[in-house]
């Protein structure tokens, strides 16, 4: 799907956004389960030119990705602003690259974890029809 195609179907099918990467143990957690596979991320900075923000859901302000945050960007700054790139895709975990937005490419959606009952889960993966992944979380008893 493309970026807005991703977003909306996060926020009306999960009441969710496109994932953020907002720490060390995040990217570690994709890498090992996505390799190497690119998908979008909800970070963007079409709604204000040069100033990236992470997507919250439809309806909903962005959040500022602010100078210190944690980031992938290969050179661990953010890129010029590009007019035809103003979306952001992860591979797998390890690094950050503005594209266009209109390009197909998988993407993880994610809700707040106020939104999650407490418990332990389980990540499983699927593809589906070469064009996303279909991923399911499964919830346990917190046996704590």
């Amino acid at each position: 799907m493309t970026w807005n195609e991703a977003r909306s179907y996060c926020s009306n099918e999960y009441g969710g956004y496109l994932k953020d990467n907002l720490n060390a143990i995040d990217s570690s957690y994709l890498k090992a389960k996505t390799g190497n596979t690119e998908y979008w991320i909800g970070l963007s900075d079409f709604e204000t030119p040069g100033t990236f923000a992470w997507d919250r859901g439809l309806n909903k302000p962005m959040e500022p990705l602010n100078p210190g945050d944690y980031n992938l960007w290969s050179n661990g700054q953010q890129p010029e602003y590009n007019a035809n790139k103003t979306c952001v895709t992860d591979i797998g975990g390890q690094t950050w690259y503005q594209d266009d937005c209109n390009k197909k490419k998988y993407f993880i959606c994610e809700r707040a974890s106020q939104q999650l009952p407490v418990g332990r889960y389980a990540f499983s993966a699927s593809n589906c029809q070469g064009e996303y992944y279909n991923v399911k979380v499964q919830i346990s008893p917190d046996t704590r």
